[in-house]
Parts: C-alpha cells; sequence; structure tokens
C-alpha cells in the first residue's frame, strides 16, 4: 500500500513538474531568442552606419562618427564597433577632424583613456605611411609626381587629398620623434623634385602620436616645376 502511495505521489509531482519545466524552459528559449533578435537588429543598424566609415567622402564619414558619437550619449554604443572605429580611423591622416572623433569616441568608452585610444589607433595603423595634400586642382600633377616618388622609396602613400586650407607654405611634417628621419628623407625627396619644403616637427603638437608623416604642397607652390 505505501509503495502504491509512493507511486501516485511521484505521478502527481511528475504531472506537476512537467509544465513548470515546459515553462520555465519556454522563458530560456524565448529570453535567448530575444536576445538574438536585439543582436541581429543592433548588427542590422550598425552596418548601415559602418557604411559611412569606409566611405571615401568625407562628408559621409563624418556623418558616420556623429551617428556613433550620438549613440554612445545615449548609452547604445555597440562593442562590435570598436574595432571599426580603431581601422577606420588608422586610416585616417594624422590631421584629419575625424581621426579626434574617433579617438574621443574610444576614450569614451568604460576603462579607456584618450592616450589607450590613440595607442589602439597607432598599434594597428600601417608603418611608412604618407599623406600627400594640395590646394588647387593644378597642383594635382604634382602631388601625384610626389606620390609615385614616395612609392618608390618604399613609402606607402595610398591618396592625394586636396584640402580647402592648404598650408602656405610646403612643407613635411611628422608627429612622432621616432619619424624625424623619414620625414628628413622624404623631404629630400620634395626638393629632389624641385619643391621648395622644410620639415616640420608636430611632436608637441594635439596631434602627435601618430605614425604617419604628412605632406602639405605650399598654397604658393608652382603648378609646374619652375
Amino acid at each position: 500500500m505505501a509503495e502504491k502511495r509512493d507511486r501516485d505521489w511521484l505521478d502527481v509531482a511528475s504531472s506537476l513538474a512537467l509544465p513548470v519545466v515546459i515553462a520555465v524552459f519556454g522563458y530560456f528559449y524565448t529570453w535567448h531568442k530575444d536576445r538574438a533578435d536585439d543582436a541581429q537588429k543592433r548588427w542590422e543598424r550598425d552596418s548601415n552606419y559602418v557604411k559611412f566609415l569606409v566611405s571615401t567622402n568625407e562628408q559621409e564619414r563624418n556623418l558616420g562618427f556623429l551617428i556613433i558619437t550620438d549613440l554612445q550619449n545615449r548609452g547604445q554604443f555597440s562593442e562590435d564597433l570598436r574595432p571599426v572605429v580603431t581601422a577606420v580611423a588608422a586610416g585616417l591622416r594624422p590631421s584629419d577632424p575625424s581621426r579626434d572623433t574617433a579617438v574621443k569616441i574610444l576614450s569614451n568608452i568604460p576603462g579607456s583613456s584618450v592616450s589607450q585610444a590613440s595607442a589602439s589607433i597607432n598599434a594597428v595603423a600601417p608603418k611608412h605611411l604618407v599623406y600627400v595634400q594640395y590646394g588647387h586642382d593644378s597642383q594635382k600633377e604634382r602631388a601625384m609626381e610626389i606620390q609615385a616618388a614616395l612609392e618608390k622609396n618604399g613609402f606607402r602613400a595610398p591618396g592625394i587629398e586636396l584640402v580647402a586650407h592648404p598650408a602656405f607654405a610646403t612643407n613635411v611634417r611628422f608627429f612622432v620623434p621616432a619619424t624625424k628621419d623619414d620625414a628628413n628623407t622624404i623631404n629630400n625627396i620634395l626638393n629632389g623634385l624641385k619643391f621648395s619644403s622644410t620639415v616640420q616637427d608636430f611632436s608637441r603638437s594635439e596631434l602627435a602620436g601618430a605614425d604617419a608623416i604628412e605632406v602639405w604642397i605650399g598654397d604658393k607652390e608652382p603648378a609646374q616645376v619652375p
């Protein structure tokens, strides 16, 4: 008789436990699915403005950084964006305002700082990278001459850029003391191309810390070799 009562209790317990198990399983399944759906939505959302970040158009790139800054201010910054922002910033010239925005975004991540953000960007930036800026359409061919000469001498000059506010005189800018010798080498290359250029030390400026070097063709530099 006692054995029958034990079986009856076991049957009752089993019949009561089964709905509980199903309910708990359903809760965790829904929770996991909701998290997966949220992650998918975040990925789709992030993918839309990451396209702006990798654009060669400066306005679109700035828009991408502004969107991410706004998300961060509202506590919606996705950790998945950290490597994207870092990689994009590493490909920008040191004086590009977008790079400064990227540093601010990365430094505002909990546990980070401005120095750590700059270091993480510089760690993935290509070495021997040189950016060439010119101020007038008529100077484009000479900028391309510089680009070709730099590539021939082992430097990486991935592109030339027309800027709205060119330097007054042609100069080569370095941002860390370790790249001073490279800057002098580049200056000699420019002198060989008949540019009236000088080397400028920006290692104590607010832009300091970037391994890349910038070449600025002066506003008054003639479009043709004198």
